[in-house]
C-alpha cells in the first residue's frame, strides 16, 4: 500500500525508527567529523612523509658523488695496504737474508772466498767461489764448509744434495787457486 502525506513538512507526522532517523542525530555529525578530520590527518601524514623521502632521495642523490669519491678513496687505500704488507712480507725475507748471509761469513773458512751466490726456488743454491791452494787442504776445507752448511739451521733445513759440482784450479800470477762451485737443491715450499 502506499502513503500519500498531503500535510505541509511540518504537520506531517514522521513513523521513521530512529535507525532511520539516525542520519540526522548530532552524534552522527560528531562522527562523519572526526572520519573526515582522520582521513585529512592521515593525508597530511601522508604528504608529509612524501616530502620527508623526496627530501632524503635529494640528499642522497647529492651525496652520490661524494660516494664515489670515498669508494675511490677506499679502493685506493686497500691497494696501499696490500702494498704494506707485501713490503712486510718482503723485509721479512731480506731480514732472513741478511742473517744468511751472516751466517755464511761466518761458516766459510779462511782462505775461501765467494764470487756468485744464486739462491733460486726453481733452479736450487749455486754459490761460486775461489780458494787458495794450500797442498790439497783447500779441498778439506771445502767439504767443511759444506758439511757445515748442510747442518747449519739457515741452510740445511731448506737443501737437498749439496755438493761440489766443479773444481777448476788456476793460477793468477804466483799464487795457485782452486775455482769452485757448490750446488744444491732447495726443497719445495722454501725460498
Amino acid at each position: 500500500m502506499l502513503n500519500i502525506n498531503l500535510l505541509p513538512e511540518e504537520s506531517r507526522k514522521i513513523d521513521q525508527t530512529s535507525l532511520q532517523q539516525f542520519h540526522r542525530t548530532p552524534f552522527m555529525w560528531i562522527v562523519a567529523g572526526i572520519m573526515v578530520t582522520s582521513l585529512l590527518g592521515l593525508m597530511g601524514i601522508v604528504s608529509l612523509r612524501r616530502i620527508q623521502a623526496q627530501k632524503i632521495t635529494s640528499e642522497l642523490e647529492s651525496l652520490q658523488p661524494k660516494k664515489l669519491v670515498i669508494d675511490q678513496l677506499q679502493k685506493f687505500v686497500k691497494g696501499l695496504q696490500d702494498e704494506q704488507s707485501a713490503f712486510e712480507r718482503l723485509r721479512g725475507k731480506e731480514t732472513a737474508w741478511a742473517k744468511r748471509l751472516t751466517v755464511l761469513a761466518d761458516i766459510v773458512p779462511e782462505g775461501i772466498w765467494f764470487t756468485n751466490l744464486v739462491w733460486d726456488p726453481t733452479e736450487g743454491l749455486r754459490l761460486e767461489g775461489v780458494a787458495i791452494q794450500e797442498d790439497g787442504a783447500e779441498m778439506s776445507k771445502l767439504s767443511r764448509f759444506i758439511e757445515t752448511l748442510k747442518t747449519h739451521p739457515s741452510f740445511g733445513p731448506e737443501l737437498t744434495e749439496v755438493k761440489i759440482d766443479s773444481v777448476q784450479r788456476m793460477q793468477d800470477e804466483s799464487i795457485e787457486m782452486v775455482k769452485f762451485t757448490i750446488t744444491g737443491k732447495v726443497m719445495p715450499g722454501k725460498s
